[in-house]
């Protein structure tokens, strides 16, 4: 701040704290000497394991607006300065983002923070680039990382197209801790994920090996529109029986040295073993497994005799579907057998059968649906629990999207 003028209104401000009983009072910026006027008001959205900061107001009172963050200079109680300022040791503007959106979010205390910007009281603030401090949009990436670690999360997207992005390592995200029921996991995890899956459907059709998705895997595409399942706990790929010396040969080698995933040993489902003609003569599943690891997950993958995939029943064309940035062959209907895997509601949203108790993924799913989710784990980041922050049917607050 680099004036106080009559526009600075202190009275004011101590008025609209007692009169909405608010904890922060704001105002409009001013950079000087540009003249440049702003109001400096910003709401927060903590979802998906990514922090978004957006200028704008949804509610207001006596010409205040709401915010979640405010750039302007501010008033405050001091007892809630103290308390959510006690431990701060971040650098720049971090410690008042962390302070605002911390009490909003109740990331350290059970008390929600409310926070005003009143149009008509005026700070005037440095304008130029040598004066005055770095805002959000400005300050750099690396001193966001704190926060990101506090927060376990690895994306915040700022005004001005800001989007910083860290890996689940840089951010100190642990997989397995989001493994458990009631919780989402972050995407950077389902990255990892997805990396091996698209792995092996390349090499795969590569090699020319029919390759497809099945059960949960075929699920998170349909009920995403491309994605994986937020719960996910593993991803299930059928591939032709008959090619499994490739499969354990040059595709081994290749997950490996390029997309740095581990096949297993073998496992033999019959007493043809290797024998995949033999087998096919006495079940349509599979005669072989393999799994497939990553450093957090196990991709299933079953070796079968007779390809659901190419029964075409009269389509020209096998059936492909979107996933995570890639088209990748299906069953021909996946919506109908997921129905017939899964029940009738395959829309609304179950945790995965393991979190439910259930000992195979064909178990019954009748009524599940319209059971809540699972309750958040005592020890997990409010955030990422799936009740009370996710609603039980729709995808929308599943993807990017700024709201």
């Amino acid at each position: 701040m680099v004036d106080m003028t009559h526009y600075t209104d202190v009275d004011r401000m101590l008025r609209v704290m007692n009169n909405l009983s608010v904890d922060v009072v704001g105002g409009a910026v001013r950079l000087e000497p540009e003249g440049r006027w702003y109001s400096g008001c910003y709401q927060s959205v903590v979802r998906n394991f990514t922090i978004r900061l957006h200028p704008g107001h949804d509610m207001s009172a006596q010409s205040c607006a709401y915010c979640d963050y405010i750039a302007s200079p501010f008033l405050v109680r001091r007892d809630v300065f103290q308390q959510g300022m006690f431990n701060s040791s971040m650098s720049d503007l971090i410690p008042f983002v962390q302070f605002f959106i911390g009490g909003l979010h109740n990331i350290d205390s059970n008390r929600v923070l409310t926070t005003v910007a009143c149009v008509d009281v005026l700070f005037h603030v440095a304008g130029a680039v040598g004066l005055r401090g770095q805002g959000l949009a400005e300050t750099p990436k690396s001193s966001w990382l704190p926060l990101a670690r506090k927060w376990s999360i690895n994306r915040i997207v700022l005004p001005g197209q800001v989007d910083h992005r860290w890996t689940c390592k840089e951010a100190g995200i642990n997989c397995a801790h989001f493994k458990r029921a009631g919780l989402i996991t972050p995407g950077c995890c389902l990255e990892e994920l997805a990396d091996c899956v698209k792995g092996f459907l390349t090499l795969a059709a590569e090699h020319n090996v029919s390759a497809f998705l099945v059960s949960g895997t075929n699920l998170g595409a349909v009920k995403t529109y491309g994605g994986f399942l937020p719960w996910e706990r593993d991803a299930d790929i059928c591939w032709d029986g008959f090619k499994h010396a490739v499969v354990s040969g040059p595709i081994k080698t290749a997950l490996h040295d390029r997309y740095q995933c581990e096949l297993g040993p073998i496992t033999l489902e019959t007493k043809y073993g290797l024998d995949i003609e033999a087998c096919s003569k006495i079940t349509n599943n599979s005669c072989v497994y393999f799994p497939l690891h990553s450093v957090n997950w196990r991709i299933e993958l079953y070796g079968e005799p007779i390809l659901v995939s190419e029964r075409l029943w009269g389509l020209k064309h096998p059936t492909s579907i979107a996933i995570n940035g890639i088209w990748a062959t299906t069953v021909p209907n996946p919506g109908l057998a997921l129905r017939h895997q899964y029940g009738g509601n395959i829309l609304g949203h179950v945790q995965h059968w393991r979190d439910l108790g259930y000992s195979t993924g064909w178990s019954p799913y009748t009524n599940v649906e319209i059971a809540p989710f699972p309750t958040c784990p005592d020890d997990a980041i409010r955030h990422s629990c799936l009740f009370g922050n996710y609603l039980p049917v729709g995808n929308i607050q599943f993807q990017d999207c700024p709201f």
